[in-house]
């Protein structure tokens, strides 16, 4: 019966931590995914739309300088490798709003829509 009383007690410390961390972390084989809040995830899905909303801005700026570079016979690759990152920037800020977008399901559509 003491082993017992001691799962229990285990298992509340447990619950209490979880809630007061607003977290719960699901592990499945020698994976690991942590849920969290809407808040936060709103909060974060913001950020990341800010930011590709600037990247994308940089990115259109960097290929108009390419573009004109090239016509005018002085591209460097520093123009190249400018419009690469950025394109790249762009493109890893796109991947982790549909991962927000996965994980917040109907409430996304309030900041990302289509």
């Amino acid at each position: 019966m003491q082993g017992i009383s001691t799962e229990n007690q285990k298992t509340r410390e447990l619950l209490a931590t979880l809630k007061l961390l607003y977290t719960l972390t699901l592990f499945l084989k020698n994976q690991h995914y942590i849920f969290r809040e809407p808040p936060v995830l709103l909060s974060g899905a913001n950020q990341t739309m800010l930011a590709l909303t600037q990247s994308v801005k940089a990115m259109k700026d960097a290929v108009t300088m390419l573009n004109w570079a090239e016509l005018s016979g002085n591209v460097t690759l520093t123009n190249v490798v400018t419009a690469i990152q950025l394109c790249k920037r762009v493109r890893r800020a796109e991947q982790e709003l549909n991962l927000y977008r996965i994980e917040l399901g109907t409430q996304a559509q309030s900041i990302i829509g289509n």
